[in-house]
């Protein structure tokens, strides 16, 4: 009996270190767990707060580079409206140049002037809006420009010296 008390005990005794040892062994890892826990809660405010300063710092970086943008598109604008007002004014003087060099406007440009001297000397004419609609008509129906018409007349030497000779011209 001595041998079944003793196996008995012993049975007893491991149970209970088994226990024990099973209880110990939960209470580190609950322990382990809750240190994790708490270093993850320790490390997870460090990251957050670092992971806001990094935002914090992109957002800056992003602002500032649209800054930059706008600066550089403002700089852009500048220049191209620089450019706008060079060629429109290259574009004048070539025009005006073309203009000096068409022997038709130069034409027109006189007889524009004599018909507005009044003078008598070429066009003693009351009305000079009168010949300038007619030189409008004939261009119209002969499908010529109003200046090639008045070159014509000037190369003509064509003096009109009352409102009944204007009407001459229609016949060109």
């Amino acid at each position: 009996m001595r041998g079944k008390i003793l196996i008995r005990d012993v049975s007893i005794l491991m149970a209970h270190w088994l226990y024990s040892e099973r209880q110990r062994r939960r209470e580190l890892a609950d322990r382990e767990r809750g240190a994790e826990d708490n270093m993850g809660g320790i490390l997870g405010d460090i990251f957050e707060e670092s992971e806001k300063k990094r935002q914090k710092r992109r957002m800056e970086e992003l602002e500032k580079e649209i800054e930059e943008l706008k600066t550089e598109l403002e700089e852009v604008k500048e220049e191209q409206k620089k450019r706008e007002e060079e060629l429109e004014k290259r574009i004048k003087e070539l025009e005006e140049e073309l203009k000096r060099r068409d022997p038709f406007y130069d034409a027109e440009r006189r007889l524009i002037e004599i018909m507005r001297m009044g003078s008598g000397k070429y066009f003693p004419i009351r009305i000079p809006h009168e010949i300038d609609k007619k030189l409008e008509e004939i261009a119209r129906e002969k499908g010529y420009k109003k200046s090639e018409i008045a070159k014509l007349i000037l190369d003509m030497g064509i003096r009109i010296h009352d409102n009944k000779d204007a009407t001459a011209i229609s016949h060109l």
